[in-house]
């Protein structure tokens, strides 16, 4: 869903927000509450990724050239590279994306770092987007338009739905999921509607939230919440069962003593209904292990 974002596509356009400031000299970059108060207040989800901080870590030294490959093989962000003259890998600092998964109208994108000079340049009057007044929409709905010189706001209920984004005023940042976000983590997420087609699940997961920090090591932290605490405690055994088989893998394989050391680290509990897992790694560590699995 992030690498869509990052190949949006030819189009553009412009929004006014009372918060975020208009005149061409002024880029700053958005808080985490002007962003987040420009997503559906009862969003079940709500992503938050800040590239800056992952593109400084380890995390992005062992996957970027992959992420380069898959984005490059889209046809949208080929041409948007050519055309514009940007690569918003380099230029994207950070995304905000709530809405409903059932419901692709229902969602909304906050992309700081697309130059919007280069973009109207290359792509106004582009084929598939009509111009309706200030914002630029396909016919599925599909709408984006600007705040400032660089933040695309994308949604997909049409100018209707771009209009009601950039007029809130903060009431997601008082729900509970923002409540209980690490919102310093590079990358956290929170999910209150399980999607369509989760059903097979062996338990009845109600909500998750999930972080990821990089600013020393790599730390994941995931809570789950689950119907009840028996579940709960289900979900305490089997996790461990399926790491000890790739324990064994490991070991059979003849991994580093360091890469089989990284998956034993990986530590549960849990909290009545609530499954907790965290996985704190050093660099150096999440290297080996990476290296590792990659050879395997």
């Amino acid at each position: 869903m992030i690498a869509s974002l990052l190949a949006f596509g030819p189009a553009c356009g412009k929004s006014k927000s009372a918060n975020y400031p208009q005149k061409a000299e002024e880029v700053r970059p958005l808080t985490d509450m002007e962003a987040l108060a420009m997503l559906p207040s009862d969003s079940p989800l709500v992503l938050r990724v800040d590239f800056t901080a992952i593109k400084g870590s380890v995390v992005w030294s062992k996957f970027s050239a992959e992420i380069q490959k898959s984005l490059n093989e889209e046809a949208d962000f080929r041409e948007m590279k050519e055309k514009c003259g940007f690569d918003p890998v380099q230029t994207v600092s950070r995304i905000w994306l709530g809405g409903d998964p059932d419901n692709e109208k229902s969602m909304v994108a906050v992309v700081e770092g697309i130059p919007k000079d280069k973009v109207v340049a290359c792509h106004d009057g582009a084929d598939g987007w009509q111009k309706s007044g200030d914002s630029f929409t396909k016919p599925d709905g599909s709408t984006l338009g600007f705040l400032g010189q660089n933040v695309l706001i994308i949604t997909g209920g049409g100018v209707a739905a771009l209009t009601q984004a950039t007029s809130k005023t903060g009431t997601f940042t008082s729900s509970a999921a923002y409540q209980t976000a690490n919102t310093s983590a590079a990358a956290w997420g929170t999910l209150s509607k399980i999607p369509t087609g989760a059903a097979g699940l062996p338990v009845t997961v109600q909500s998750l939230a999930l972080f990821l920090d990089v600013s020393r090591g790599v730390t994941l932290d995931l809570t789950a919440n689950l119907k009840d605490e028996s579940e709960a405690n289900m979900m305490k055994q089997m996790v461990p069962m399926g790491l000890g088989a790739m324990q064994a893998q490991l070991e059979q394989a003849g991994a580093p003593p360091a890469a089989q050391d990284a998956v034993r680290k990986i530590e549960f509990s849990n909290v009545g209904a609530a499954f907790k897992a965290n996985w704190a790694l050093s660099n150096d560590e999440f290297e080996v292990l990476v290296d590792t699995l990659t050879k395997m």
